[in-house]
C-alpha cells in the first residue's frame, strides 16, 4: 500500500519530534537518506538521531506544531512552528530556561514510502539570538 507524502510528513513531525518514537524514524527514513540542516547534514537515521538528540538535550519540552503541508507526488513541503524552553545545555550554552519559538520549513522526498532526503530551512540566529547566545 502507497502513502502520500503528506501523510508521511504529519507522521514525521508528530511520531518523531513530539512522540520522541525512535522506531518511527527507522521505519520511516531510508537508511541511505540525507537530510539538509541548518548548518550541516545528516546521513542516514544515526545521524539523524543525534542530531534531534542535540535539539532535544537543549529543549527538553519543545512541540512541533504542523501549521500547513503542501504535497505533490513524491514531494510535500512542511510549514511547522517549534515552541520549547531552553532548559538544557545544547548547543554549547548553558540553559537560559528562556522560552523560545521558531518557525519554519521542511521539504521531504519519498521513495516507496520511506524519506530519501529533506531540506530544512530556519531562523537559525534568532533562535541562538533568543537563548542569550552570541552569533557570529
Amino acid at each position: 500500500m502507497h502513502t502520500t507524502a503528506a501523510t508521511i510528513a504529519r507522521r514525521w513531525f508528530e511520531e518523531v519530534w513530539n512522540e520522541r518514537r525512535d522506531a518511527t524514524v527507522d521505519e520511516l527514513m531510508h537508511p541511505q537518506s540525507t537530510g539538509h540542516m541548518e548548518g550541516s547534514d545528516v546521513h542516514g537515521p544515526s545521524e539523524f538521531r543525534q542530531a534531534r538528540d542535540a535539539f532535544l538535550s537543549a529543549f527538553p519540552d519543545m512541540h512541533i506544531d504542523v501549521e500547513d503541508v503542501i504535497s505533490d507526488g513524491e514531494h510535500a513541503v512542511i510549514r511547522w512552528h517549534m515552541r520549547g524552553t531552553h532548559g538544557g545545555s545544547g548547543f554549547g550554552e548553558k540553559a537560559t530556561q528562556k522560552p523560545v519559538a521558531v518557525r519554519g520549513m521542511t521539504w521531504i522526498v519519498v521513495s516507496h514510502d520511506k524519506i530519501i532526503e529533506g531540506f530544512d530551512t530556519w531562523n537559525f540566529g534568532g533562535l541562538m539570538s533568543a537563548i542569550g547566545a552570541e552569533t557570529r
